[in-house]
């Protein structure tokens, strides 16, 4: 009997089964059968806030489906700004020009360890520097002139890289122009100096004066070489504090020089006031007004 019952249950089980599923689960539709219609999911997308988008983690993969108005919001989250690196070319003109100068400033203190002390001790004390003007012949040695040089090709350098970061000028093919008007402006102004001695005979004063420009270009020399490394190797949002540094330290040197030079030549000064302010608007003022008028151009 009870053999009988589990047939019963089993044959009304089979019955069951087979009613209620119509098709094999396991077949295999091909192209020319008819492919079963796929359940119509809503779309949830414009519900779904783009929180997992800003993940930080790289490696997170979001299953979300991206809408086309989502690309720029991705953009701005994998490319932040100041992730860009900037890469200096080697053939890079003010990279080769401060290579050239550290082997001049290299040569400098091979030549005279204590130069730089010298320089200092040289503005805070008149005595010694008329005895290093007597010791290095009046700025004519070899560390001097150095020095002088490295200054000008520094200067120029400093008013390229203030021109073609600060004010924006194209200026690709001007640092040679800028140069010879440096070197003619500074040179110049010794000759001038040696010209005005030789007029009213105040050579030994004159002498003096120019050994003490020599002496403030060869500390300024140091002091623009560092600004103009800063200025290469630096960011971009550096340019305008270290124009307006390299400023300060030309103008703080500049009334330093021209108060030494008044100590010098005070008794020539009180003699000739009116030659002297012929002088001083000529060949000091006017310089740096024609400067202004070119800066004010660009």
């Amino acid at each position: 009997m009870r053999k009988h019952y589990l047939l019963v249950v089993f044959f009304m089980g089979f019955i069951t089964l087979t009613n209620s599923q119509r098709t094999n689960p396991f077949n295999i539709y091909h192209v020319e059968d008819s492919v079963p219609k796929a359940v119509v999911i809503e779309d949830v997308t414009e519900e779904v806030t783009s929180n997992k988008l800003e993940g930080d983690n790289p490696f997170n993969i979001s299953h979300i489906p991206i809408r086309k108005n989502q690309y720029k919001q991705i953009e701005q989250l994998t490319t932040r700004p100041g992730q860009g690196k900037e890469n200096i070319s080697i053939t890079y003109g003010p990279l080769w020009i401060l290579a050239i100068s550290l082997c001049f400033l290299a040569y400098m203190f091979f030549v005279r360890r204590n130069h730089l002390m010298s320089l200092l001790r040289s503005l805070s004390n008149d005595n010694f520097l008329k005895m290093m003007h007597y010791e290095q012949s009046g700025g004519r040695s070899t560390v001097y002139f150095l020095g002088y040089s490295l200054f000008l090709i520094n200067f120029a350098l400093f008013l390229y890289l203030v021109a073609q970061n600060v004010f924006s000028a194209v200026v690709d093919k001007s640092l040679v122009f800028i140069f010879i008007g440096v070197t003619g402006v500074f040179v110049g102004k010794h000759i001038v100096i040696a010209l005005v001695s030789w007029v009213f005979e105040f050579q030994k004063e004159a002498q003096l004066y120019n050994f003490t420009i020599i002496t403030i270009r060869n500390l300024l020399a140091i002091i623009f070489l560092t600004i103009n490394i800063l200025f290469v190797f630096g960011p971009t949002i550096w340019s305008k504090a270290l124009a307006i540094i390299g400023a300060f330290f030309f103008v703080i040197f500049l009334m330093s020089r021209y108060y030494k030079g008044i100590k010098i030549g005070r008794r020539h000064v009180n003699n000739n006031v009116f030659h002297f302010f012929l002088y001083f608007c000529a060949f000091e003022l006017s310089p740096w007004v024609i400067v202004y008028k070119l800066a004010n151009g660009i």
